[in-house]
């Protein structure tokens, strides 16, 4: 029977963990590859008060603002024509779908949920990429990565996640010191595996396949001394790369704070084939071949059910339908579906 070793070290350890064997076999994968109805995972649970403070960022922010707010450039790789079969990701990575999405397969070194395991081809091969590098790197005592929600097969609304649609995000969790973890689990400064989770990181960065990546400050801070110190990393490339120290999201930099990053590693990829396959499946299907997209509106103050029914030519019931409501109260800021339309096209860049 396949045994997989996973070393514990001491907080204080700044490379790999050295010290006592603790056993991670079959029995504990299977444990995590469960079938989706058999339990839901929150991919961002509550944060405490001390949490908050400790991960910073501001009240509200979400990854929805990061959409398309930095000036850094898609790769240009040659592109192939499309070909039926070909992953498709159509729309926007908070309002899109996934077409022909890949699955990203359970394995000795990853842990999935089936039926939240779809990206596009890019997306999961730069996932797979970088965990074989951190497996190569060191061959001993790496426990499996939890890679935890990329898109469902179809991609689509994706509850709690605002993105997640179209096949170009993944959680993936973090490298501990103190125990594998068999789902997404806070880490401290003092328990992240430092030269396994950079590794990784350096890893997804290496083909230039990330567009940005939400890494909580303080923990930026540890990889970012690491790579400075351990790694040999040069500082022509820390300063593209991090915004720790500078700020907690610095323009142009793919590693970014926000709120909520702490258990994982949020990471959005340009994924240019399966966009630009957009056009040539529209051609070789049809436009109405499209499925529509859900349209938004943000509860502000002062808002009701029926006021917002009414706004929008809606009965409440159909109202409280698409959004699985029970009862009738609004917060502002909450986001309510509100009609559906064409996808929005894809920024080709």
């Amino acid at each position: 029977m396949l045994l997989l070793g996973v070393l514990l070290a001491t907080p204080a350890a700044a490379g790999p963990p050295v010290g006592q064997l603790s056993v991670f076999g079959p029995d504990d994968l299977r444990t995590w590859n469960r079938p989706l109805w058999m339990e839901e995972m929150p991919s961002e649970p509550p944060l405490s008060l001390t949490e908050q403070e400790l991960s910073g960022g501001a009240v509200g922010e979400s990854e929805e603002e990061h959409e398309g707010e930095d000036d850094r450039q898609a790769p240009r790789p040659v592109l192939k024509p499309y070909a039926p079969g070909d992953p498709v990701s159509v729309g926007q990575p908070n309002q899109g779908y996934l077409v022909d999405g890949v699955a990203i397969e359970a394995d000795a070194h990853t842990l999935v949920r089936p039926g939240r395991n779809f990206g596009t081809l890019e997306t999961v091969n730069a996932i797979r990429g970088a965990i074989a590098a951190v497996n190569r790197k060191f061959p001993e005592g790496t426990h499996p990565l939890v890679v935890a929600d990329l898109s469902r097969e179809h991609g689509g609304r994706f509850p709690p996640h605002k993105s997640h649609q179209s096949g170009r995000d993944v959680d993936l969790g973090y490298y501990h010191t103190d125990g594998p973890p068999q789902r997404l689990a806070r880490v401290w400064p003092q328990t992240l595996d430092a030269a396994r989770t950079w590794a990784l990181v350096e890893g997804l960065l290496a083909d230039d396949q990330v567009q940005y990546m939400f890494i909580d400050y303080r923990l930026q801070a540890k990889l970012y001394a690491y790579a400075r110190d351990e790694a040999g990393v040069s500082q022509e490339k820390l300063d593209a790369w991090f915004s720790y120290p500078q700020a907690q999201v610095k323009r142009g930099a793919p590693i970014r704070h926000l709120k909520g990053h702490a258990d994982h590693i949020h990471v959005r990829f340009w994924s240019p084939q399966a966009v630009a396959n957009f056009e040539g499946y529209v051609a070789h299907y049809g436009e109405a071949v499209l499925q529509p997209v859900p349209t938004h509106y943000t509860v502000r103050k002062g808002d009701s059910l029926n006021k917002i029914a009414k706004k929008f030519r809606l009965n409440i019931k159909q109202l409280k339908g698409w959004n699985r409501m029970r009862g009738n109260a609004l917060k502002p800021g909450q986001k309510l579906v509100v009609g559906f339309r064409r996808p929005p096209l894809p920024r080709t860049r």
